[in-house]
C-alpha cells in the first residue's frame, strides 16, 4: 500500500532539516497580570470619587457648616468697679483713718491684729509698722499710711481686715480697666487718686484726705493714703451728692 503523500512530504522535510521536531510545539499562553489591573481600576475609582466630592463641595460644605456652633463674636464687658470711698474715710472699722488718733487704731487692733511695732521718727513723729503696712503719725494723728494688698490678703494677721476690704472693693483682683472703663489693661505702673470731701481747718489752710490706688500691669497692688493741703476754704460738695 502506498504511503500517504502528506506523511511522505513530512519525512522528506525532516531529512532535510534534522533539528526540526516531529510535531510542532504549541506556544504557551502568557499569564495576564490580573492583580495589577485590579489595583489600577481601584485607584481610578478612588480618584474619580475624590474628584466628584471636590466638585460638589459647594453643595455639602455649607450643609456641614450649618451644624457647627456659631462663633463668639462679642466679648462680655468687664463689670465696673464699685469702690466704697467712705469705707476708706472711716478706717474700715479699725480706725485706720487720716487725721484719726493712732491710739484708737492700736486699741481696735489689740485683739483682731495686726500687731503694730512703733518706732520714733523725730520730734512728735512716730511710725507704726506691720507685715505689709506702714502708718505715719504726727502729733498723735495719722497723717499717712500704705497697705500692700498682696501681703494683707495672705498674712494671717490681717484675716479680720479682709472682709471690710472686700466690701470696700479693695482686693488684689481689682483691675485698672474695671475702675476706669478702659478696654485694654495698661502695662507697668498706674495710679488713680481720690480726694475726700472731708476736711480739717489748719492755720495755713484746709487739709483733705487723699487716697491713691496703685496698679501694676493693671492689677491693684497698693493702697496709699495721705494729706492734701488745699484752698483756704473747705471744699463744697456737689449738688448731685
Amino acid at each position: 500500500m502506498a504511503r500517504d503523500p502528506w506523511k511522505r512530504a513530512h519525512q522528506l522535510k525532516r531529512m532535510q532539516h534534522p533539528g526540526l521536531p516531529s510535531k510542532p510545539e504549541s506556544y504557551s499562553r502568557r499569564r495576564i497580570p490580573w492583580g495589577w489591573i485590579g489595583t489600577l481600576i481601584l485607584a481610578v475609582l478612588v480618584l474619580g470619587a475624590a474628584a466628584t466630592v471636590w466638585l460638589m463641595r459647594g453643595w455639602w460644605v455649607p450643609r456641614y457648616r450649618e451644624q457647627l456652633p456659631p462663633a463668639v463674636t462679642t466679648v462680655v464687658p468687664e463689670p465696673p468697679a464699685d469702690v466704697d470711698w467712705s469705707a476708706l474715710e472711716s478706717g474700715f472699722g479699725f480706725n485706720l483713718s487720716i487725721l484719726g488718733s493712732y491710739l484708737d487704731l492700736l486699741s481696735a487692733c489689740q485683739d483682731k491684729g495686726p500687731q503694730w511695732k512703733a518706732s520714733a521718727g523725730g520730734e512728735s513723729h512716730l511710725r507704726l509698722t506691720a507685715p505689709g503696712a506702714k502708718v505715719y503719725v504726727q502729733d498723735g494723728l495719722i497723717w499717712a499710711y500704705e497697705l500692700e494688698l498682696g501681703q494683707v490678703f495672705t498674712d494671717e494677721q490681717w484675716k479680720n481686715w479682709r472682709t471690710p476690704l472686700r466690701e470696700a472693693g479693695l482686693t488684689p483682683d481689682l483691675t485698672d480697666t474695671s475702675l476706669t472703663g478702659d478696654s485694654e489693661m495698661p502695662v507697668g505702673h498706674t495710679e488713680h487718686e481720690h480726694r475726700s470731701r472731708l476736711s480739717r481747718r489748719y492755720q495755713d489752710g484746709w487739709a483733705y484726705p487723699v487716697f491713691i490706688l496703685h496698679f501694676q500691669n493693671g492689677w491693684l497692688v497698693r493702697l496709699q493714703a495721705g494729706m492734701d493741703f488745699g484752698v483756704s476754704e473747705p471744699m463744697v460738695p456737689d449738688e448731685k451728692g
